[in-house]
């Protein structure tokens, strides 16, 4: 058999092979890039700024806020956030007070602002998020 080439461009017989038409791929391609455009980026972490006991964190779109011990001296860190709705929560003492572990609170709404509290010691200025 012979090979042929219809009207469209798709090769038949011996040796045939499936041709893909250039608007298809150009259209996927669009498609995808569309897509990918309209995908918001995850936010930056909001950070306080390095306080000798720890430091304090949201993430995940202001929902999460992390309290992290950076010393080894057995006080525990914790974070205090307030919420779009203006309400003050308190956070989880971080597990052990030592270096390397961290207290995690999913908050109800989105924070719009926090701080870090260290045990005995008090706590740094209010952080708004960004």
């Amino acid at each position: 058999m012979r090979t042929q080439r219809d009207r469209t461009g798709t090769v038949h017989g011996n040796g045939a092979r499936r041709v893909i038409p250039v608007s298809l791929i150009a259209a996927v391609v669009l498609g995808l890039l569309a897509a990918t455009a309209t995908t918001p980026a995850l936010a930056a972490d909001s950070c306080t700024p390095y306080y000798p006991g720890g430091v304090a964190c949201a993430r995940y779109y202001n929902m999460r806020v992390d309290a992290c011990d950076h010393s080894r001296n057995g006080l525990k860190v914790r974070a205090q956030y307030r919420t779009i709705q203006n309400i003050v929560y308190i956070g989880k003492w971080d597990p052990d007070g030592a270096w390397g572990a961290c207290a995690h609170d999913w908050a109800p709404a989105k924070v719009v602002e926090f701080r870090l509290c260290e045990e005995f010691w008090g706590c740094t200025r209010w952080r708004p998020t960004t």
